[in-house]
């Protein structure tokens, strides 16, 4: 029996850079996905805190017996009467043509109707709605 034994080792310099090139270009088609995924999640977080505090205000105007008004400060900020300013997570804005108050009701709905504060980052919205009966929630909205 007759064994070979190979006296090459390692990688050729042709090999190593063939992979290199193939991480390049997979590492290029994913970083653009990837920037899109943390633009997403922002404003997604944006939304969630604007939802949350609409309901507290709702808890709060249950408890105090009173109605209290949720009112956009300006692109990046809102007020919750009596508990104080609140600011979107930097990118998120409010989108132009957002209603600038929302007044909740001693029983948690709003006065006047439903009412709805619309956050934006880039082409993307997040709609946070308090519907006639005080129910809030959030509605997507993606650009084509």
């Amino acid at each position: 029996m007759v064994w070979h034994v190979s006296t090459r080792r390692g990688f050729s310099l042709i090999e190593l850079l063939i992979v290199l090139v193939i991480i390049a270009i997979l590492g290029a088609l994913t970083v653009p996905r990837m920037s899109g995924v943390r633009l997403s999640y922002s404003l997604d977080q944006a939304a969630q805190q604007v939802e949350s505090d609409l309901r507290r205000a709702q808890a709060e105007a249950i408890r105090r017996n009173q109605a209290i008004d949720v009112t956009r400060v300006d692109d990046s900020t809102y007020t919750i009467e009596s508990i104080g300013n609140r600011r979107l997570p930097w990118p998120a804005r409010f989108a132009a043509g957002t209603s600038a108050q929302v007044q909740l009701q001693t029983f948690g709905p709003p006065v006047g109707g439903p009412g709805a504060f619309v956050v934006s980052l880039g082409a993307r919205r997040r709609t946070v709605t308090v519907n006639a009966v005080g129910r809030v929630s959030t509605s997507r909205e993606e650009a084509l």
